[in-house]
Order: structure tokens, then C-alpha cells, then sequence
């Protein structure tokens, strides 16, 4: 068992997203948020200037399915909730309209919004609220992706719907199924052995190559398996951390963020 949730619920957020023209179902699931510095000037003066990210799913922020028969939907509205606040009530609410980015493969779950002037905006106004993002440093670097193998321990960190009323975020224990470093269903993804319940998608994954967690991947999907009649979420998949890497290339251009 991991015991890493306390140290990154200043990073993890509870998402919920709808579609405000149709109004009608909402969507939730988990978001964390993810800050680089990218190379800026003034009168002269080179420095870096830090961008923040919040990273989800494309299922979460750009399309997403109620349930309700109606078919996907695209997401117009976002509300972020943190750990410590009333239930629903949303630290951050804006348009998602013109803002998400995804991954330039469809069939990679991956999508992020920059969100820099709603977190300035909540530093100023609430200065005593703990905001701290993932960065860089908290990534896999390859050769600790080496170290890491099929069974060995991880865990993610998210806000189950399950619980959603108490609003804060719990540690999922989970095992890497299969190897991590093999793409799988051919897309950069690996998949997990453990109980990942709805409201968990966008969660941040971590594994212990060494002696403290790095961030590997995204919570991007659960499998479910029949037991007794019901239903238990037995699997999930997430879609690796070099994907975000692309991503962040895709929107800032390589070599310029770190």
C-alpha cells in the first residue's frame, strides 16, 4: 500500500463539467493540476514565467456521457472543488469553451485546460489555501520508467462518486497488471489490478521506482467484472505520463517548458 494521498491533495481536484445550453445531466470526475515554466522577458530581463495546467481526461473536459440515452456531449461549463470545502462549491467556475487541449490522437484519453488567472485569481483572494501543483520534477524520468514492472505496486489519488458528498480525496491502491513500458491496445496506456470507481477518471497514478512517488500516468478508464450477480470495478486503464509530455510539447512547443 502507498500511503501518498495527504501529499498530493493540494495538487488533486474534484471536476464537474455539463453542458449549460442543454442543461439538462452533469458530469464529474477528478482533475490535478500540473504548472511549467516557460522562458518570458521584460524590458530586457529574461525569466520564467509559470503556466498552470489542470489535467484531466478527454471523457471529463471535452466530451462526456450522463447516462441519461442522450449520447456524448460536448462540455461547455467547468466547477473545481477541493478537500475542506462544502460539497459543490466551486472554488474555480468558468467556460470550458476554446480552452481544452487534446492529445493529437483521439484515442488517447488525455486532455488539460490552462488554468493561471483562475489560480492567481484564487491565491490573491484566499491566501491561506494550500495550491500545490505536480510539476516536472514529480515526472517518471525514463530511466525510473525502467525500474518499473508488471505487479509492482501504485496507486492513484482522486474523488470517488461513490463518496462524493464528503468531497475529499481518497488513495486508491492498485498493482500494474501488465508490464508499464508496454503500450497497451497499442496506445501509450498501461493497465492496472485494483478497485477504481466512477469519479476516479483524470486521477493522477504514482508509482515508487525509488525512494518517493513519481507521477506515471492519468486514470483514464475502469473495467468492471461479475461477482455474485454484481458488478465490481476490478481493472483500470490510464494512459501514461509521456502522453502528457506530448501534449504539453503539442500546446508550448518542445523545448520550450520545463
Amino acid at each position: 500500500m502507498l500511503e501518498i494521498s495527504n501529499k498530493f491533495n493540494a495538487a488533486v481536484w474534484h471536476v464537474s463539467v455539463s453542458n449549460v445550453s442543454i442543461n439538462r445531466g452533469e458530469s464529474i470526475g477528478t482533475g490535478f493540476l500540473f504548472e511549467v515554466k516557460t522562458p518570458s522577458s521584460n524590458k530586457g530581463v529574461r525569466y520564467d514565467y509559470r503556466r498552470v495546467f489542470l489535467v484531466s481526461n478527454r471523457h471529463v473536459l471535452y466530451e462526456y456521457d450522463c447516462g441519461d440515452g442522450l449520447g456524448m456531449r460536448r462540455a461547455k461549463h467547468l466547477r473545481l472543488c477541493r478537500t475542506n470545502t462544502p460539497a459543490y462549491w466551486p472554488l474555480i467556475e468558468n467556460t470550458l469553451v476554446g480552452r481544452v487541449h487534446t492529445h493529437s490522437n483521439p484515442d488517447v484519453d488525455l486532455a488539460m485546460i490552462e488554468v493561471t488567472n483562475e489560480i492567481n485569481t484564487l491565491k490573491a483572494n484566499c491566501p491561506d489555501f494550500e495550491i500545490k501543483p505536480l510539476t516536472s520534477e514529480n515526472l517518471l524520468t525514463p530511466s525510473e520508467w525502467r525500474l518499473l514492472g508488471q505487479e509492482k505496486p501504485c496507486a492513484y489519488v482522486g474523488y470517488f462518486s461513490i463518496h462524493e458528498t464528503e468531497n475529499i480525496p481518497e488513495n486508491g491502491d492498485c498493482r500494474f497488471s501488465i508490464d508499464p513500458k508496454v503500450n497497451f491496445e497499442n496506445l501509450p496506456q498501461f493497465k492496472v489490478t485494483g478497485k477504481v470507481f466512477p469519479g476516479a477518471s483524470g486521477s493522477p497514478v504514482f508509482a515508487v521506482p525509488g525512494s518517493k512517488p513519481k507521477l506515471c500516468g492519468i486514470l483514464a478508464e475502469s473495467i468492471y467484472r461479475d461477482f455474485l450477480r454484481s458488478q465490481i470495478p476490478h481493472w483500470g486503464v490510464a494512459v501514461k505520463t509521456t502522453a502528457l509530455v506530448e501534449l504539453l510539447d503539442e500546446i508550448l512547443g518542445k523545448g520550450n517548458w520545463k
